[in-house]
This record gives C-alpha cells, sequence and structure tokens, in this order.
C-alpha cells in the first residue's frame, strides 16, 4: 500500500485524489 502524501510529493494530481479521499471518508461519502 502506498501513502498518498509520498505520491502527492512525485505527482500533484495524487495530492488532489488524496484529498478527495480523506474528504470521501471524513463525510462518509462513496
Amino acid at each position: 500500500v502506498v501513502d498518498p502524501r509520498l505520491t502527492s510529493v512525485e505527482r500533484p494530481r495524487g495530492r488532489l485524489e488524496a484529498i478527495r479521499q480523506g474528504v470521501v471518508e471524513l463525510f462518509g461519502i462513496g
């Protein structure tokens, strides 16, 4: 399992996905 934060450093787009993933978990959406 690759940490989203690590991928965000390499790929800016990965950062957006990581943030969206966090929002989904926080709000329980998806």
